[in-house]
């Protein structure tokens, strides 16, 4: 199975222990050769398989390895299409090393055939026989690190793959929380504006009960005073009566006197209202006869004019009037 990545094609190979992964695969058929390389390889500390044919060799390698150690003779007349085709669809971190043990004399420059082995396998290191035990591990473990690396660069691409696959899903989603944050930002906003709101109208409540306390208090000082004045004229007026002012024969004195007390009467109770109100407290409204509260001032309007007929002229002629109040 193969993933794309960056561009590029990625095999997904199965994870392996190291003991199949690094190990090293021999195909020798000739003789004992194979079973001396692999004596060789196990007393080096190496994991050996040996192939008894080139496509067990090829079943094994794609099952995983750390190299294949073959001779020359096993796939100089044997078909190698399936191995080439294997070489050919490693994935790019992979490069599979080959060690291939030739004859005396079967180097590059004497054997053209090895020129085509290396170009169809790639990643091939010639050994030739006779051969001493310790070039053979040095060169086998040299390939096994080289294959170790490898393995470090696919755990390496894997990681970019994984890190691009969870980039991938965080940028999908990344619309969708922006505007999602986005609508939470309004809606802090809003609700942000509305509090400034209600704050406004209450400290603009507050400043109009603080007014109203300011003039409640200064209405009571006044009414306080007013009322004090009031007591002195109502005093006063209660003596001249009980004196027997009231009852002397010139009505006009007791006309007069009788409008004091009623003048003074109304301003007491005008202070009382203004005390009420100061205090806060319930006023208790109640219908007004406005015909006999005008005919009052229509009295006092004739004691300073001299004449009623100033009043008839500013008022005209005398009506009744009803009013009625709700509140």
């Amino acid at each position: 199975m193969c993933r794309k990545f960056s561009g590029l094609v990625l095999r997904e190979w199965p994870t392996l222990t190291s003991s199949v992964s690094e190990r090293a695969l021999i195909l020798a058929p000739q003789g004992r050769d194979a079973f001396i390389a692999a004596r060789i390889l196990d007393e080096a500390g190496l994991t050996t398989d040996i192939c008894d044919d080139l496509p067990k060799l090829v079943e094994e390698v794609t099952l995983g390895a750390g190299v294949a150690v073959l001779t020359d003779d096993a796939i100089q007349n044997a078909d190698i299409k399936n191995l080439v085709n294997w070489v050919g669809s490693q994935p790019p971190w992979s490069d599979f090393p080959f060690v291939l043990l030739t004859e005396r004399g079967g180097g590059l420059e004497r054997n053209p055939a090895a020129a085509r082995q290396m170009e169809a396998l790639g990643n091939v290191a010639f050994l030739e026989r006779p051969f001493h035990p310790t070039t053979l591990v040095s060169v086998v473990k040299t390939a096994v690190r080289a294959r170790r690396r490898q393995y470090e660069a696919r755990s390496r691409l894997e990681e970019l793959r994984a890190t691009e696959i969870k980039l991938r899903a965080v940028n999908e989603t990344l619309e969708t929380r922006v505007a999602a944050r986005t609508r939470e930002i309004d809606a802090a906003n809003r609700q942000l504006v509305s509090q400034i709101e209600e704050r406004a109208r209450v400290e603009g409540t507050l400043r109009q009960m603080q007014r109203l306390e300011a003039v409640g208090q200064l209405t009571s000082g006044v009414a306080h005073d007013f009322n004090n004045l009031l007591t002195v004229v109502l005093g006063n007026l209660q003596f001249i009566e009980k004196r027997g002012f009231g009852n002397s024969s010139d009505s006009t004195l007791k006309q007069r006197l009788s409008h004091m007390r009623i003048a003074a009467e109304r301003g007491a109770k005008l202070t009382s209202q203004l005390l009420a109100f100061s205090r806060r407290q319930h006023l208790d409204p109640k219908p007004v006869d406005l015909n006999d509260a005008l005919g009052h001032i229509k009295v006092r309007w004739a004691e300073v004019c001299r004449s009623k007929q100033c009043f008839d002229r500013a008022f005209g002629a005398p009506s009744s009037i009803q009013v009625r109040s709700n509140w």
